[in-house]
């Protein structure tokens, strides 16, 4: 550790940040639009000394031993990071018992936050909460996900069915022409839709013009109050699959 001089003199020993969950940490603050490590402790009611013990790789000032965390601590981790308590355990004490048996996650979970091409007023639960994706995919991404109804895109190089789940990054919101897309009409409906920009000028489309869902095959960018993001991954039924 190195020293820092106090008001009176005494060298006091300022901890090194070196916590095995800081990778995480700032990604949800990222995600989050959270600009300190404070701001986060507090949004997931964690008290500030312990989130800052582990983002030091909870350091004892006295003894650099690891303090313990509490049950209720580790809950509220897990919720923070969405990771499994049990693998924020293992990286917190990697000599633990059963640490050596532990392999990390290689995937996160995405929340299906609702439904895309059903109207504005669809309350029926969810099929599918959460699917998952590697990290790997997720690196560097916003993900959201969200349950497809209708055939509108059920065409074109890569189809998109009724009840598959689209995810998608909500921090691409200057889609590319041909970018799948979830955008949020002017009536507060949420579609799915190919983006088109060329000569004739930039709107939203269906791949699939005989199934609209109830609404024009073609959607001018007047009528939408926004993009959610573009499409980066589907999730199919097994049933749209085909054999296996």
């Amino acid at each position: 550790m190195t020293q820092v001089a106090t008001s009176r003199g005494r060298p006091r020993r300022s901890p090194k940040i070196n916590g095995p969950l800081n990778t995480e940490i700032l990604e949800r603050m990222r995600q989050l639009d959270i600009r300190t490590w404070q701001e986060f402790a507090d949004h997931f009611d964690i008290g500030r000394s312990t989130l800052h013990n582990v983002m030091t790789g909870r350091q004892s000032d006295t003894t650099d031993k690891w303090i313990s965390p509490s049950p209720t601590t580790l809950n509220r981790l897990a919720v923070a990071l969405n990771l499994p308590a049990h693998e924020i355990y293992y990286r917190l004490f990697p000599n633990a018992p059963g640490a050596d048996t532990f392999t990390p996650s290689t995937v996160i979970r995405v929340p299906v936050i609702g439904r895309v091409g059903t109207g504005p007023n669809d309350e029926e639960p969810l099929e599918t909460p959460e699917v998952t994706v590697s990290r790997k995919d997720a690196d560097g991404r916003d993900l959201i996900a969200y349950e497809v109804r209708g055939h509108s895109m059920s065409a074109g190089r890569r189809p998109i069915f009724d009840g598959d789940i689209v995810i998608v990054d909500a921090k691409q919101i200057n889609p590319a022409s041909g970018h799948a897309v979830v955008a949020r009409l002017n009536d507060d409906s949420l579609v799915l839709k190919a983006f088109k920009s060329d000569k004739f000028g930039s709107r939203l489309q269906s791949t699939n013009a005989m199934a609209t869902n109830g609404t024009p095959p073609y959607i001018p960018l007047e009528n939408v109050a926004e993009i959610c993001g573009v499409v980066v991954q589907v999730v199919g039924k097994v049933d749209t699959l085909g054999d296996f």
